[in-house]
């Protein structure tokens, strides 16, 4: 039976690691925004229509 050599890998730096979290975090903020962002525009559907120098809503 041949023996594998099983290598481990090295370990994680705390700058990847706290790279990795921070990216994570601006991605979840960013989504809990946009989701506010589309609550907010369904809310207040206005809409406008701009004819010649009249605007209409």
């Amino acid at each position: 039976m041949a023996q594998q050599a099983h290598s481990t890998p090295p370990p994680n730096s705390g700058w990847v690691t706290g790279g990795i979290v921070f990216g994570g975090v601006l991605m979840l903020v960013n989504g809990i925004l946009a989701i506010l962002q589309g609550i907010s525009a369904i809310s207040a559907d206005d809409v406008w229509a701009r004819i010649g120098d009249y605007v209409y809503l």
